[in-house]
């Protein structure tokens, strides 16, 4: 979900605010595939109806959720970027790959089975 509109959110609320407003912009306007396969009319809203994809319980989604791995090159300082965050792994690092892992509330840096670096 970054998009210039989110990163000027600052509380879930506004967060949500946002998230509407995107669904219901992007709902209501013409999509170039749906104009190239000559929908009409070509908006998602309208070639959709009423679909909607599968309902998942709030434990489902947060156990699907709340851990992934994302492998990052730390750079000359050792440093790694996730998204649109800079997180700090370890200066003996330039130029290494390493994982960030998120798991619950967690980031974690990984280097050989290693935890170079933890945030909460």
């Amino acid at each position: 979900m970054y998009d210039y509109q989110f990163s000027l959110t600052r509380t879930p609320w506004e967060c949500e605010r946002a998230h509407q407003a995107f669904l219901q912009l992007y709902n209501t306007t013409a999509h170039q595939g749906l104009l190239k396969e000559q929908f009409t009319p070509p908006i998602p809203l309208e070639v959709l109806g009423e679909a909607r994809g599968r309902l998942s319980t709030p434990d489902e989604l947060a156990r699907k959720c709340s851990r992934a791995l994302f492998p990052r090159t730390t750079n000359r300082y050792g440093w790694v970027t996730l998204h649109r965050y800079h997180c700090y792994v370890a200066e003996g690092l330039p130029q290494t790959q390493v994982l960030l892992w998120v798991y619950g509330n967690a980031l974690r840096a990984l280097f050989d089975t290693v935890v170079l670096a933890e945030y909460h």
